[in-house]
């Protein structure tokens, strides 16, 4: 008889008679792995609460499931800062169902999305993840100096901090 299996997944057949009278005992068994195929979107895509700091995040999704070239099978992470739009990361993985960049401005939201790929091919894409990074005191200021003094006060001057995060 001909049996129709999706590519890229392992089943497990159990073979039996059958007439007007019943059904004979499971006798054959056998485990079949169809050709590989591209992989599916990646699911429950979703940022670790307790790792989201004023520049970074962990972000971690469900693995995929790839029978027959897991080897081979990667993430595309994009970035993109909502406020502008543009993309502003982007980063393969080998195969590991997280990611943590740690070069994200504070007090900013992103748009992450993720597809999972293999030799096959890709999935479509996940953009579903919105989140913003905290809120955090500002850097220190730099390269203060005394611009002038006098008998009753002192100029001073200063180049502004460059994480202006909190202020």
């Amino acid at each position: 008889s001909n049996l129709w299996l999706p590519r890229g997944g392992l089943y497990y057949l159990q073979v039996h008679a059958k007439n007007r009278k019943g059904y004979s005992p499971h006798n054959v068994s056998c485990t079949i792995i169809t050709a590989p195929a591209a992989p599916l979107k990646p699911t429950g895509f979703r940022a670790v609460a307790s790792s989201i700091l004023p520049d970074m995040m962990n972000v971690t999704w469900e693995a995929v499931e790839v029978f027959g070239c897991r080897s081979t099978l990667r993430y595309d992470l994009d970035v993109y800062n909502i406020k502008y739009g543009q993309k502003v990361l982007s980063y393969t993985t080998a195969g590991l169902s997280y990611f943590t960049p740690s070069v994200l401005n504070c007090s900013t939201g992103y748009k992450w999305c993720i597809r999972s790929k293999n030799e096959m091919g890709a999935s479509t894409w996940n953009c579903e993840l919105v989140v913003e990074t905290n809120s955090a005191a500002p850097q220190r200021v730099c390269s203060m100096s005394v611009a002038a003094v006098n008998a009753v006060s002192i100029q001073l001057q200063w180049e502004p901090p460059c994480n202006l995060c909190g202020g």
